[in-house]
């Protein structure tokens, strides 16, 4: 190009350079750190509108305190099953199949290995109502078992609230486990809540809409584990999560997040903030009253879903939140990491034992 062309000219090759850099530079770490989905079998659902889901499955090992009873693992908004298995030194899904229980890891619809576009409704509401009810169905067929365990990992787990909160489907989960879920909201991180308020605005817009949340992530992958801060302690707290694993987590467990479940989270909020009917007074009330036996799990270093927000009950002032377990984790070393096994997993599992039994019936 000639010194005395056109200053767009040079703007516009400029520009072309650097989007094809940072393309390539996505590529290569998305690819660098890169695994094999290792489960030992893959079933597949297909939910009431047509979408097909991916669940990943673990089979038990035989002899272990979970007796083969089904358990469910649902992945957080924004991410996918790999989440359950990004750590290759100590994988949840892997560890509770030792442990005698019969894995399923769950890709939501437009997650992993499941359908991503189609006709089918999208959303929060969309997991609730057709993702989960399938997974749930799919996985009684395979195993004969009448009811599932659910365990669920930040927004997987208010999944499980919904389906404990409906009568409808209450019926088919045995026992619910959430890590990290922050049931009210407006407990929330404070930037998160902010946040949400914005997209008000852009509400029409949002159900049409993708937000780059997988191409931020790779773009991010050199810094993981090296810049202190950012996004290291937004996901995790470095002592719990080496920097190998939270490459490879944000490499491979992160997708891109529809608008549409935005959507109803600005929605959610605004319900809340106006104590509006059906909120989440409402769903803790029904939960509470259900008869489901509910294990909750929250992080005292979560920087995303801090304690007080996942509590399942409002604690006293001045009092700490009443949870199950207060683990000394952020918010996706709840499930990955170092000492994962003693801090989350073994009381985890000594809970499900108690309600393995709940599997066979589905009776109250």
């Amino acid at each position: 190009m000639s010194v005395d062309a056109a200053p767009w000219l040079w703007a516009l090759a400029a520009l072309v350079v650097f989007v094809v850099a940072t393309w390539l530079h996505v590529r290569f770490w998305g690819r660098a750190y890169a695994r094999p989905w290792r489960a030992p079998e893959r079933l597949e659902a297909r939910a009431a509108d047509g979408t097909r889901l991916a669940l990943h499955r673990w089979p038990a090992t035989p002899g272990g305190r979970g007796r083969g009873a089904p358990i469910i693992l649902c992945h957080g908004v924004s991410c996918n099953a790999r989440t359950f298995g990004v750590d290759e030194d100590l994988p949840m899904a892997r560890w509770l199949a030792d442990e005698g229980f019969d894995v399923f890891a769950l890709d939501l619809r437009g997650a992993g290995e499941s359908e991503r576009g189609g006709p089918g409704a999208r959303g929060f509401d969309a997991y609730v109502d057709l993702d989960a009810p399938a997974a749930i169905e799919a996985v009684c067929a395979r195993t004969g078992a009448a009811r599932v365990l659910w365990v669920g990992h930040s927004m997987g787990g208010l999944i499980g609230y919904q389906l404990v909160a409906d009568a409808a489907t209450r019926s088919r989960v045995a026992g619910l486990v959430t890590l990290g879920s922050p049931i009210r909201a407006l407990d929330a991180r404070p930037e998160l809540v902010v946040g949400a308020g914005l997209f008000v605005g852009f509400r029409p817009m949002l159900s049409r809409v993708h937000m780059p949340t997988r191409f931020v992530a790779r773009l991010v992958v050199p810094a993981a584990g090296r810049v202190r801060g950012w996004p290291e302690r937004f996901f995790g707290h470095p002592e719990n999560v080496p920097p190998v694993v939270l490459r490879r987590f944000l490499a491979q467990a992160v997708e891109p997040v529809h608008g549409s479940v935005l959507d109803e989270l600005v929605l959610r909020v605004r319900r809340e903030a106006r104590r509006a009917g059906g909120g989440v007074a409402d769903v803790r009330a029904a939960v509470r009253s259900s008869g489901v036996p509910v294990w909750v799990c929250a992080g005292s270093l979560d920087r995303i879903a801090p304690p007080r927000a996942c509590a399942l009950q409002r604690p006293a002032p001045g009092e700490p939140p009443p949870l199950d377990l207060l683990a000394p984790r952020g918010h996706c070393d709840l499930v990955m990491g170092r000492r994962l096994d003693v801090e989350v997993l073994a009381p985890l599992a000594a809970f499900l034992e108690t309600h393995v039994a709940r599997c066979e019936t589905t009776a109250p």
